[in-house]
């Protein structure tokens, strides 16, 4: 289903002694530097975005993985 303004995310990732992993997702303006966190304590790979949130523009997302 399509809501404009939604983004989706969903990634895949793995530890090597299977521990389970928590996500933070993380957005910046494409060209400047400070990192927002978007979500942070995520169990499941997966993520969908507000961008009705943020300025109009270009914007690159992260995946952090901790375990």
């Amino acid at each position: 289903m399509f809501q404009k303004g939604l983004q989706t995310f969903a990634w895949k990732a793995e530890d090597a002694d299977g521990d389970r992993l928590t996500y933070t997702i993380e957005h910046r303006r494409e060209g400047e530097g400070t990192w927002h966190t978007l979500r942070a304590g995520l169990l499941d790979p997966l993520v969908v975005w507000d961008t009705t949130s943020v300025a109009d523009g270009r914007y690159v997302v992260r995946v952090r993985a901790t375990d």
